[in-house]
């Protein structure tokens, strides 16, 4: 939010009516003022867990069981995109394509990395979604490196994530999936997209 548009919400946050409950969703405390986070309770939300996924989907969305259990898997406990997907099926598509194009990025030359940046950056509002499932896949990539038996959220790449932890570590995997989270929190700013992606 802009700093104008704040500074107009700390009336309501110092006087709220007594029968609401203010709930404000931000990615990260960093564009928001210590004015706000003072007067804030602050909770840090984490990934569902992929069986509360499921039982959504089923019992409230009548999702069949078996792309229930799908989605739940794929979803990296982000219940949003569960739900989205379980109501659009061409999402499972796209998230195939998403991670096609980061194997392929990963195996190409730096001119080819440097022409798909130049690409991806022509259409930003589809960016965050890709950098969202790109950063499951690191994170798969760095629980194989670990050796972790928590389920991967991309579990139909185990082949690839298992092949990946050859020739990257568990601080490459770390930089990578740092180096994406960055980037999809910077995507709100005015920031040159395609220098980034670079």
């Amino acid at each position: 939010a802009q700093p104008r548009a704040q500074d107009a919400l700390l009336k309501t946050l110092e006087e709220p009516p007594p029968y609401a409950v203010l709930i404000l969703l931000a990615r990260s405390l960093e564009p928001i003022l210590s004015t706000i986070t003072s007067r804030s309770q602050i909770i840090h939300l984490r990934p569902v867990p992929a069986q509360a996924v499921y039982n959504v989907l089923r019992e409230h969305y009548g999702t069949d069981d078996d792309r229930a259990t799908l989605l739940a898997q794929f979803s990296g406990g982000r219940i949003g995109w569960a739900i989205a997907a379980a109501q659009n099926p061409e999402m499972l598509d796209q998230r195939d394509a998403a991670l096609n194009l980061l194997e392929e990025l990963i195996d190409s030359d730096r001119a080819r990395r440097f022409k798909l940046a130049n690409d991806l950056a022509k259409d930003k509002s589809a960016l965050a979604t890709l950098l969202e499932l790109w950063g499951t896949y690191w994170r798969d990539v760095l629980l194989q490196t670990e050796g972790a038996s928590v389920r991967l959220a991309n579990a139909d790449r185990e082949v690839s994530i298992q092949q990946m932890t050859y020739t990257v570590d568990a601080e490459g995997a770390v930089r990578a999936l740092k180096a994406t989270q960055t980037l999809l929190g910077q995507l709100q700013y005015n920031i040159n997209t395609r220098l980034a992606l670079e």
